[in-house]
């Protein structure tokens, strides 16, 4: 609270009676207004009235007066109020300056009747309070240099600030905004346009991320090798050779190399890689990476293909918190290529002949049905040559169609081997009913328990049958294959 008072000359009362201005201000809570309040007194120099009013000023501009009190005495050498007024100013940015005014005026029929005084004083209104913005570099390299810092601003209380939208740099740094403390998350996004309300000193802190990016592979090339250090392409080889480029950020602290990490497994598997190598590298940003590798302590099966992936990992502790500073890269090792693959990940086809055979299978192999063999050479044919079978083998029949002539050969029976059937006796053929039971006799005799094994061959009738009948019964048929001749060169049909 602040009093400013002002007196009248008393000149225009013949110095007998002056006005006196007494204004009383008061800072408002809000911080933004001040409470004027003008009052008027009538002050004697010698001499009294029992007819004196007032009136003052009723606004910032003085250009309003309120309405004259009631008439008033004034004893001599006395002082007496008149009125007053109260009305609010608004604080600006600087401080200024009102007058107010207080006015006295003579009635009745005396000596001072239709006579005035004007008393006036000047009252200062302080500026807004006022609060500072400033902005910290937050380094985080105490040795670096930041460019471009926003210069402090200044806030007045209850108006809003504008913040500057300066954005500061720093090399090999990121500027991600700024925090309201050091180690806060960002609050305000570079560029953009914030406006600040508190009414308190404020400081905002820049906050930073290494300008970095993860390690990269690129021009990857892996292929079967035939050796242990290979670098030629070989389809049958048991050994990976690899090669490709790397590059990791060069513009942070430090030049540690990246760990180098080649691994395989079986292609489709779930299970974790199997570690074909790992290495740092001798170079501290990139480079170029060859290497030979066998898969862990064993080779590379060249009927089987494998998934590779290739690891390049930052070693260096100037990574941004949250980057693990890891990239991988996968591939496919695809297995051997044959002529003829009859594994069942096959891709190619075959194997090395052997010196007098055409087609040489070199692995074990089932034919689940019938192979038939159409339109062959009468003097060549297809043999299938193995160990004896035992009482619990199946029983392996082939047959060849060249024109109307039709040959069934038998190899490796249970319980006799090396018979071959190509007429309509049964040979030396005895025929199982179970994996443990030899039933019947040879030649197509009965067994004395009405059990029979024939085979029938006719060209003129168009079949041919091999067949066990048990006539004991309603008829039962044990291993029946019969082909049907429609024509020189229709396909058999089979039933059993």
């Amino acid at each position: 609270m602040a009093t400013f008072t002002g007196n009248g000359t008393g000149s225009n009362m013949y110095g007998y009676m002056h006005a006196r201005v007494v204004v009383t201000r008061t800072d408002n809570s809000n911080g933004t207004t001040c409470g004027i309040t003008v009052a008027c007194y009538a002050v004697s120099d010698g001499g009294s009235s029992s007819f004196i009013s007032g009136r003052v000023s009723k606004n910032e501009a003085c250009t309003a007066w309120s309405d004259y009190s009631s008439q008033k005495s004034v004893s001599s050498g006395g002082t007496t109020s008149m009125t007053s007024f109260t009305f609010t100013v608004d604080r600006a940015k600087t401080t200024k300056t009102i007058t107010c005014r207080a006015q006295i005026l003579g009635g009745g029929t005396g000596m001072y009747n239709g006579l005035s005084d004007t008393a006036s004083v000047s009252v200062t209104i302080p500026a807004l309070a006022t609060y500072t913005v400033s902005y910290n570099a937050n380094k985080p390299d105490v040795t670096a240099s930041v460019q471009g810092m926003p210069a402090a601003q200044t806030k007045y209380h209850g108006i809003g600030l504008t913040l500057s939208t300066n954005q500061p740099s720093l090399t090999n740094y990121i500027f991600k905004g700024w925090a309201e403390n050091a180690s806060g998350n960002v609050v305000i996004q570079p560029g953009v346009s914030y406006t600040y309300t508190g009414n308190v000193d404020k400081t905002y802190f820049a906050k930073w991320e290494l300008a970095y990016k993860k390690p990269e592979i690129s021009n990857l090339t892996i292929f079967r090798t035939a050796t242990p250090d290979g670098t030629t392409k070989n389809e049958d080889g048991e050994y990976m050779y690899v090669s490709f480029s790397w590059a990791q950020d060069s513009s942070i602290t430090g030049t540690d190399a990246p760990t180098i990490n080649i691994g395989a497994r079986i292609k489709g598997s779930s299970s974790n890689y199997t570690t074909c190598k790992t290495e740092t590298s001798t170079s501290g940003t990139s480079g170029t990476y060859a290497t030979t590798v066998s898969f862990g302590s064993a080779t590379f099966a060249k009927m089987s293909s494998y998934d590779i992936r290739i690891i390049i990992a930052d070693n260096r502790s100037s990574k941004p918190s949250g980057n693990d500073g890891i990239a991988s890269i996968t591939d496919t090792l695809s297995q051997s290529y044959v002529l003829l693959d009859f594994s069942p990940n096959g891709i190619g086809i075959g194997t090395t002949a052997l010196s007098n055979k055409a087609l040489n299978i070199g692995v074990d192999t089932d034919i689940d049905g019938t192979l038939t063999v159409n339109n062959i050479s009468p003097l060549k044919g297809v043999e299938i040559v193995g160990t004896v079978l035992n009482d619990n083998d199946e029983e392996v029949l082939l047959v060849f169609r060249f024109g109307p002539i039709i040959m069934i050969q038998i190899r490796g029976i249970v319980a006799n081997t090396g018979t071959t059937i190509g007429d309509g006796t049964c040979a030396n053929y005895k025929p199982k009913q179970n994996a443990s039971t030899i039933l019947g006799t040879a030649g197509g005799t009965s067994d004395g328990n009405n059990h029979y094994c024939r085979c029938w061959v006719s060209a003129q009738h168009g079949s041919i049958s091999l067949e066990y009948v048990d006539y004991s019964g309603p008829g039962k048929w044990y291993g029946t294959l019969t082909y049907i001749l429609d024509s020189a060169n229709a396909s058999p049909s089979s039933s059993s």
